[in-house]
């Protein structure tokens, strides 16, 4: 009864044209892959978080590399001390393969919401901004179990209706990057991955970063306080601001109502309209190189709710989205352009039953999350096009003029 009410609430909300038109989906862009992916990770990350006594311990071994996967302008003002950088927008099988060519090597990664200046008072670090969004209007569906007098959670309920409907009631997601990263690299076969499972307050004497926006001297005072530090190991308490069962829940509340906003290339042209835009969330060297004419940047790995809200402070305007997976030069070989290289796995993936590739289009995470901070007014290109198709234009440094 749920999946039926979810469906029909779609089918009002969005542009029945979006739903009813016909056209072949990209093969490179599949919500089922990221969906299988993603519930395979979810249980294996659980014995891969670490505390940030253990993060420091793998760090100073041999074969470990602690990869931070934000935006180049978040990484050079702030990181931790010894990080190497890739940002998550840029990930493909050959950038991965060159930045770290043994896929057994460990991997340690970590993201803004692991750190905060005041941890009780829940004060931010300038530097890792938090990626929390504001709260958001949820209506709650409970279905009854007429025969055990049971809600489908569990709470003794009347059995009257077959559903009951909550008033609406404000949460938050919160939407770490930590999550989609260590999505991509398990799908691009990094599995031999550790992630820091603590919110830790940034003064701590234990952490050590660098970059243009850590004052001179700030390392050697922590070292000089750490002299003093307890030793005693202290148990891990999960970060409050990582929850993979929040991604969960917006992935499969995502999952129908971006079915119905799936679009052709004829329709996304006639979008183009008052009241839109085209946003490209790839990295600002992909975007700058070649992107759609007309499109704006805001990179995937700095979507906040206040960088959203100053870029497009209605919520109610329609947002066009694609991703490099969109596009190939060559439809039968699947040729990829330089400057919109796809996000797919070369290499069969036993473990996922059935999948001979992984597809890791930035266009899912990037829906989830652009839906999580409260924008629903999204609409994707759905199409595989050919870059030298006439009907979509180009424009950037390596556009011949």
């Amino acid at each position: 009864m749920k999946a039926y009410l979810i469906l029909a609430a779609t089918v009002l909300s969005t542009n029945l044209f979006a739903q009813l038109e016909s056209f072949e989906r990209s093969e490179l862009v599949s919500f089922d892959d990221y969906k299988y992916l993603a519930q395979e990770v979810k249980t294996y990350r659980n014995g891969r978080l670490v505390d940030l006594s253990t993060f420091n311990q793998y760090a100073a071994e041999p074969k470990t590399v602690i990869l931070d996967t934000r935006s180049d302008s978040m990484y050079n003002a702030k990181h931790i001390k010894g990080a190497i950088h890739l940002n998550l927008s840029d990930f493909n099988q050959a950038n991965l393969r060159l930045l770290i060519p043994d896929p057994s090597t460990r991997i340690l990664i970590y993201c803004n919401n692991n750190f905060m200046q005041n941890i009780q008072l829940s004060i931010q670090d300038m530097s890792f901004a938090s990626k929390v969004s504001a709260p958001v209007q949820v209506e709650q569906i409970f279905e009854l179990d007429k025969k055990n007098n049971r809600s489908r959670g569990g709470y003794r309920a009347e059995p009257i209706e077959e559903e009951v409907r909550t008033t609406p009631e404000s949460r938050q997601y919160t939407l770490a990057l930590n999550i989609p990263t260590f999505i991509n690299l398990y799908g691009y076969g990094y599995t031999n991955i550790y992630e820091l499972g603590e919110l830790v307050n940034t003064s701590d004497p234990n952490l050590l970063f660098e970059g243009t926006a850590v004052p001179e001297g700030e390392n050697e005072m922590k070292r000089l306080n750490g002299q003093n530090a307890s030793k005693a190991k202290q148990p891990l308490i999960p970060s409050v601001l990582v929850n993979f069962e929040d991604y969960s829940e917006l992935m499969a509340e995502v999952e129908t109502y971006r079915e119905a906003h799936l679009v052709s290339l004829d329709r996304f042209n006639e979008m183009k309209k008052e009241n839109t835009i085209i946003l490209d969330f790839r990295s600002k060297a992909q975007y700058d190189a070649k992107h759609v004419k007309g499109a704006i940047n805001l990179d995937f790995t700095e979507f906040t709710q206040d960088r959203l809200n100053t870029l497009i402070p209605d919520k109610n305007t329609r947002i066009l989205i694609y991703c490099n997976n969109n596009f190939v030069t060559d439809f039968n070989s699947l040729n990829e352009d330089p400057y919109l290289q796809s996000k797919a796995m070369n290499y069969p993936k036993k473990t996922l039953s059935g999948l001979e590739r992984v597809t890791l289009a930035l266009n899912i995470p990037a829906y989830i999350n652009l839906y999580g901070y409260g924008f629903k007014n999204v609409y994707e290109l759905g199409e595989l096009v050919l870059v030298t198709d006439k009907r979509v234009e180009f424009e950037g440094t390596a556009v011949p003029k």
